[in-house]
């Protein structure tokens, strides 16, 4: 084992015991009968650890929708199936998450690390102190083990996240650090604001615009 999957070994060790403050670890839902070796769930359909590309999202989702797809992710999903056409524009083939391309050097994460218990008073609200708290235990670290050429933060919620990793300004609007981007880090890592390629995403940026954003971003790689 190299040392790069040593340590995303370790860190993924680490997820499985840590103490969520508001979130549930994959490992505590039926007693971790559908959690995996990876950081983050997301990582199962694209866990490249040479990737040229780290895709940043919010969340995983709530534990009823953990349950459901068995800790994996709903291949029919609007933005799962706008993933895959959005990466083509990249040059990129992701596969499916029932049939991924493992040689695709692409990395999925989200900036949130544990799952949403949807019961609980809150809903799907995740606080700044719980993301602070993902971003600086557990996403940086991955950042630092993956150390893509290029970050790609879908969502406001996700940006927000990617800079408190990276000790970056995030106090823009995700229109306007689009409008700005690509962004850099201190350490010099190019990261590219997108809207979500979900439903609500959708409703404040057209599939057609999020093409053209993301058809920007392949000449950096």
């Amino acid at each position: 084992m190299n040392p790069k999957e040593t340590a995303y070994r370790q860190l993924a060790e680490k997820r499985k015991s840590f103490q969520f403050e508001q979130l549930l670890n994959p490992s505590e839902i039926e007693e971790g009968k559908y959690d995996c070796n990876h950081v983050e769930m997301w990582a199962r359909w694209m866990g490249n650890l040479d990737a040229k590309v780290m895709l940043i999202g919010k969340d995983f989702g709530g534990k009823a929708f953990f349950l459901r797809f068995q800790g994996g992710c709903d291949p029919q999903s609007t933005t799962n199936l706008n993933l895959i056409r959005l990466f083509a524009t990249l040059g990129i083939d992701i596969g499916t998450p029932d049939k991924p391309n493992r040689s695709a050097p692409v990395f999925f994460t989200n900036s949130v690390f544990g799952i949403i218990d949807s019961s609980a008073k809150g809903g799907n609200v995740i606080s700044l102190k719980t993301q602070k708290e993902n971003a600086l235990v557990f996403l940086r670290q991955l950042i630092d083990i993956v150390d893509p050429q290029i970050i790609i933060a879908m969502g406001k919620e996700a940006y927000r996240g990617t800079c408190l990793a990276l000790g970056m300004d995030g106090h823009r609007t995700l229109r306007r650090s689009l409008d700005n981007s690509p962004m850099k880090s201190t350490d010099g890592r190019l990261v590219f604001p997108v809207f979500h390629c979900g439903g609500l995403g959708l409703v404040n940026r057209s599939l057609k615009c999020q093409e053209s954003d993301w058809l920007s971003i392949k000449s950096y790689l």
